[in-house]
């Protein structure tokens, strides 16, 4: 697959217009929670990642105790069209765990492989790797090329057979 299958769109900080369509309240009680919607997404990820997504969208102002915010619907929209574009048949879902500055970061921990993408903004993403077996770490800063996750992606689970079989 070329390069290119692994971009992400630009992003035009001024589309307003599309983020409202995209993005719904729902009044529960005496509170608002926002939800993410964002159409055409079908990977077993972000089908899986949906309820999740809303939640942390949902997130009460100080929920870590202090200020945290909620995660941010552009952090939470372009996390899910990167998670689209490196959806890897044969990987568990990614865990997300927000920033208390409404950031959102995609951890997978498996096989002593370590793949973080922490999304600061759309197009401003942190990508860090450990790997426990041979020692390498690798950390970049990525905007709409993900392809070295997608590489890391599919160096973790091709892992997964020789893990189990030295198990």
């Amino acid at each position: 697959m070329s390069a290119a299958a692994f971009q992400t769109p630009s992003y035009e900080a001024r589309d307003f217009a599309q983020q409202r369509r995209q993005l719904g309240s729902v009044v529960q009680g005496a509170f608002v929670s926002n939800r993410v919607r964002i159409p055409g997404l079908r990977s077993a990820w972000n089908e899986g990642l949906r309820k999740r997504f809303e939640h942390l969208c949902s997130l009460p102002r100080g929920w870590d105790g202090y200020r945290g915010q909620p995660v941010s619907f552009a952090c939470a929209n372009f996390a899910a069209q990167v998670l689209e574009r490196l959806y890897t048949d044969g990987l568990p879902l990614p865990s997300l765990v927000p920033g208390s500055d409404g950031t959102l970061q995609i951890e997978w921990h498996q096989n002593q492989f370590d793949i973080e993408l922490d999304i600061l903004a759309p197009n401003k993403v942190m990508a860090y790797r450990n790997d426990d077996i041979t020692g390498q770490d690798e950390e970049l800063e990525l905007d709409t090329d993900f392809t070295i996750v997608s590489f890391w992606l599919n160096e973790m689970k091709a892992r997964v057979p020789a893990v189990e079989a030295a198990g």
